[in-house]
């Protein structure tokens, strides 16, 4: 459910799930396959949305809470680090991806508006100036 809300606030539903995974652990004893899948999502969230230095810091806290609390749990031979950590560096990378391409999008339309701006106010000086050519033309 906490998924739900990661537009709008991606870095309170990382947090959230990463507490969530590591209660979980602690209280069933064995960590749970679906926490790389929750993982993933929130930290591409996360890094989608959020200024890249710290979302990395948000990804990889989570990411280390998480593994940690696998390690203490299940022991270094029943938790697969490496993958999970390899998971999460795929949710970040898309995640990055993804908003740079946000951005790009967003100084393209920036571009254009202000293209636009600028044809406006050239448009509407010319009309002026015609204007006021027209109207110091001498009358015969």
């Amino acid at each position: 459910m906490a998924l739900i809300w990661r537009a709008k606030r991606p870095v309170t539903v990382l947090v959230f799930i990463t507490v969530v995974l590591v209660v979980c652990d602690v209280v069933s004893g064995h960590p749970e396959t679906v926490r790389v899948t929750l993982l993933i999502f929130a930290t591409y969230s996360v890094v989608a949305r959020r200024p890249a230095r710290l979302a990395l810091c948000f990804a990889f806290a989570a990411w280390f809470a998480v593994s940690a609390t696998d390690l203490a749990v299940g022991g270094a031979l029943n938790t697969p680090l490496a993958p999970d950590l390899a998971f999460v560096v795929a949710g970040v990378a898309s995640g990055l991806f993804i908003g740079s391409q946000r951005a790009l999008l967003a100084a393209a339309q920036e571009r254009a508006e202000q293209a636009e701006r600028e044809r406006n106010y050239h448009s509407q000086r010319a009309l002026s100036e015609e204007r006021v050519r027209m109207t110091s033309l001498p009358t015969t």
